[in-house]
């Protein structure tokens, strides 16, 4: 695996983690219909953008895992 994609991956975890994080604490500090309209579109977008990074790591993942597949089974 090459350092780029090393490094693509562990930003998008970071990322995820941090946004994720970021996420749990507001939703559990709020008591209910205590967000505004634009505060819940807020976190609609910061829970989107989790899911954005979750999907490109497992993008990532699958085309990193299809690429050492291919060069185990030329070694064999």
């Amino acid at each position: 695996m090459e350092g780029e994609t090393r490094d693509r991956i562990a930003a998008l975890i970071e990322s995820s983690r941090a946004l994720s994080g970021g996420l749990a604490l507001v939703l559990a500090s709020t008591p209910p219909g205590e967000l505004s309209a634009s505060e819940m579109d807020a976190l609609t977008d910061l829970s989107y953008e989790i899911r954005l990074n979750l999907d490109q790591l497992g993008e990532i993942w699958a085309q990193t895992t299809d690429e050492l597949n291919r060069v185990g089974s030329h070694r064999t």
